[in-house]
């Protein structure tokens, strides 16, 4: 449902919601912790009780009409309904059935489930084992489709942790403990197409389109073109990314898919011995299939939708950024900032550190070995030097003997690097900029009448961040939540995929928060 204004009063209009927008972010609209900002940056506030004219994202037929706004949500036969829960009951099975019953209370009995994200601790124990078998997981599918047996495909994994909505429909991050989180969608107009992906299957770059299209094909029944598919959600196995499948991948698919919107992530478990499974089934398969190596499962999205992916880093850029003069694969040996300032990887280090001011100084002091990373340039737009365009990676040495500064990625010479700390206080004041940002244009074109607008959110978290990073639990979805009140589900990974800042190309990001908003619209939106 899609309702516009009158033109000539639309800019009036925008001015107003906004103010409308401001005042209430700041009064008692929100029935959790809300935001306050002070000094620069953003704390959690003391609990409030929503008011009854909260301003919503969701469309309706009168400006001031909330009521009938979330009316038209749930009963107009071609609006999509997503609906999270997550439990953390002890016992997999009661704990998948907790989540199934009130997640799917959401749905009216005329609609049909289309699909299930589904997200599962890896701190589950199997009685016969002692970790979370197999077996454990595929039983779980069986009981999800006997009491929504119209689900098309569902898809999800292990994790460290797990994001939904608790009992009271509050934002709820689980970390390092049992927990099973579940995203169900009814998506009238929407083609799902799900894929499973072994690494024996993916083409080298030099393959053409039709080969890149079969990996995602096999599961598109109804013939739908590329340009019609808008969003893509990969869950990948580690030794998959390890082995540089998953990056191969992103580039072939952003190849022959290059207006639709990518994310995901590289699973992980808390520990070595918690293993990761991916989880793939389909109305069309007689087995349940329970994927452990080298491999990825998604779901493709193509109709009247879009998604889009805000990332919020953990680290910022310290330094200016360098360009590499002399490298040998993973191996960088000589480093310049223009073509009479250049040197070893140590002189050039030691040029940024005494340039350093005493708090970068002392941010890159902090931790075990340090806290600071390397950051590889990937972008076609040579003249932003945006941190969303760098991959950060881990320093695997300080130094090799021969000098040389060894990164876990193939580097190339003339690239773009530079280094960065990780920083408490900047993810705090970009997470709050980036979804605010978000919210504004959100507002903007639902009162212009020219959508999309948002339905729900897919969060994919780096494990190193959550409650060790923030110090308060159920951060930055609970910051999520509190800009777009719409249902969201997500896990702790070890890597997050994401488009850069041009969106022309899918990055597989580290210490970083993905959150993929879906949202209703046109399929020209």
């Amino acid at each position: 449902m899609r309702l516009g204004f009158v033109a000539s009063s639309s800019a009036t209009l925008v001015e107003c919601r906004m103010k409308q927008y401001e005042s209430k972010k700041n009064c008692n609209v929100i029935k959790r912790r809300r935001i306050l900002f002070h000094n620069g940056r953003v704390a959690l506030g003391t609990l409030f009780s929503r008011n009854k004219d909260a301003l919503s994202l969701r469309c309706s037929s009168t400006p001031d009409s909330d009521t009938s706004r979330v009316a038209a949500q749930t009963q107009e036969s071609h609006s999509f309904i997503w609906s999270s829960a997550v439990s953390v009951k002890t016992d997999l099975t009661e704990a998948l059935a907790d989540v199934i019953a009130r997640a799917i209370s959401k749905f009216p009995k005329e609609r049909t489930v289309d699909a299930a994200i589904l997200f599962v601790s890896s701190r589950y124990t199997s009685k016969r084992l002692g970790i979370l078998s197999r077996g454990d997981l595929e039983a779980m599918i069986p009981q999800l489709r006997g009491i929504i047996p119209s689900l098309q495909v569902i898809v999800g994994c292990t994790s460290s942790g797990v994001i939904g909505h608790d009992v009271r429909g509050e934002p709820e991050e689980v970390e390092g403990a049992p927990a099973v989180g579940i995203l169900l969608a009814s998506l009238p107009q929407v083609q799902l197409i799900p894929f499973l992906i072994h690494a024996n299957q993916i083409p080298d770059l030099d393959s053409g389109p039709d080969r890149w299209l079969e990996l995602i094909n096999q599961g598109n029944r109804s013939g739908v073109s590329p340009e019609e598919v808008k969003a893509m959600i990969l869950l990948s196995e580690p030794q998959f990314y390890e082995r540089g499948h998953l990056q191969t991948l992103l580039q072939g698919l952003d190849f022959v898919y290059p207006q639709c919107t990518k994310i995901g992530s590289v699973a992980c478990g808390r520990s070595v011995n918690e293993k990761v499974q991916l989880i793939y089934s389909t109305l069309d398969m007689e087995n349940v299939c329970i994927h452990e190596q080298q491999s990825v499962v998604g779901i493709a999205l193509a109709g009247k939708l879009r998604m889009e992916a805000v990332t919020i880093p953990s680290y910022r850029p310290i330094g200016p950024s360098l360009f590499i003069r002399k490298c040998d694969k993973q191996c960088i040996y000589e480093l310049s900032q223009s073509s009479s300032v250049f040197g070893s990887v140590e002189k050039m280090l030691q040029l940024v550190w005494d340039r350093l001011d005493p708090k970068d100084k002392e941010l890159a002091r902090g931790g075990e070995g340090g806290n600071v990373y390397i950051g590889l340039y990937q972008s076609s737009d040579t003249d932003s030097d945006s941190w969303k365009n760098y991959v950060i990676r881990k320093i695997e040495e300080p130094l090799d003997m021969n000098g040389s500064l060894r990164t876990c990625e193939t580097v190339y010479v003339g690239q773009r690097v530079g280094f960065f700390v990780r920083d408490r206080e900047f993810s705090l004041q970009q997470a709050a900029h980036l979804f605010e940002s978000f919210k504004r244009k959100q507002l903007t074109s639902n009162i212009q009448g020219s959508g999309p607008f948002a339905s729900a959110g897919i969060g994919f978290l780096s494990h190193t961040k959550g409650m060790e990073f923030y110090k308060e639990p159920n951060y930055e979805s609970t910051l999520f939540h509190s800009f777009m009140n719409v249902p969201l589900v997500g896990m702790f990974g070890g890597k997050e995929i994401a488009p850069n800042d041009l969106g022309d190309e899918t990055l597989v990001h580290e210490y970083t928060s993905v959150f993929g908003i879906v949202q209703e619209g046109t399929m020209d939106s």
